[in-house]
């Protein structure tokens, strides 16, 4: 069973241009995974079960696109920070 949390930072509206965009950027593979994983509400098994994918092949995609959505916010969140400091400075 996933963690709320898991679920609520792909949600959040907030974030959800950073996710689409970061989403463009991931293994055709590691996308379509994620999303259904996440939008269609699967566990491991439902989807593994599904699809005739293995768990682990499963599992190993999802960790890749959430380490890829991770690393591109958190990119966005950086140049933000920059461009900021930059305004701050006259830059």
């Amino acid at each position: 069973m996933r963690d709320q949390g898991e679920v609520d930072w792909v949600r959040d509206a907030s974030q959800q241009q950073i996710v689409d965009d970061a989403m463009k950027k991931l293994d055709w593979f590691d996308a379509q995974v994620m999303r259904i994983y996440y939008l269609d509400g699967h566990t491991l098994k439902t989807l593994s079960h599904e699809t005739g994918i293995g768990k682990s092949t499963l599992s190993i995609a999802i960790k890749r696109a959430k380490e890829g959505i991770q690393k591109e916010i958190q990119e966005q969140r950086a140049r933000r920070h920059d461009s900021c400091g930059d305004e701050s400075h006259g830059n």
